[in-house]
């Protein structure tokens, strides 16, 4: 089962890590909203329903008789689940800023660039792949190609890399 939630620094949904965190390195305390990211389902893990459960303090003043209840809060509406395919992209894309490389997304198409050395178009599928073709003209390789494998494996995602190299020199 993959999990996710909302992250409250981040302000997205985002998968989460083992210690039930935010994979951008948020706690599970900055977590809310928890789901399967497979089914879309909320989930609430056992430790997290007894933290919220503890009974409240006892009350020492008596309450009047004359005095009403309260009417009860409206449940707030669920929030609709989170569409992997977006969520993956974003993880991609803040991974990927991170390692320096420019970003922008193209009706859903993320195009990554690193001037002229370096680009990348990467497409995050329904059916669980994602494809990045890639050319690089001279330098480094950046390493898009494996920070891409690393975040699909996490996601329970599969990559499928096409690899155009021109001129490189090494």
């Amino acid at each position: 089962m993959t999990l996710a939630g909302h992250c409250k620094i981040c302000q997205q949904n985002v998968f989460l890590d083992d210690s039930w965190g935010c994979v951008n390195g948020h706690d599970w305390t900055q977590i809310e909203g928890w789901y399967d990211a497979d089914t879309g389902q909320p989930f609430v893990p056992e430790w997290a329903v007894q933290v919220t459960q503890d009974p409240p303090p006892p009350v020492s003043t008596p309450v009047p008789q004359a005095v009403p209840a309260p009417e009860p809060e409206p449940v707030p509406e669920p929030e609709p689940p989170v569409d992997p395919v977006e969520a993956m992209r974003g993880v991609l894309m803040d991974r990927l800023a991170a390692i320096n490389l420019t970003i922008a997304n193209d009706d859903g198409v993320l195009s990554v660039s690193r001037g002229d050395d370096y680009s990348a178009a990467i497409a995050v599928q329904e059916s669980g792949e994602i494809l990045l073709w890639e050319r690089l003209v001279t330098g480094v390789d950046p390493g898009a190609r494996d920070l891409v494998r690393a975040v699909a494996s996490e996601g329970g995602w599969r990559v499928r890399v096409a690899l155009r190299r021109e001129n490189v020199m090494g």
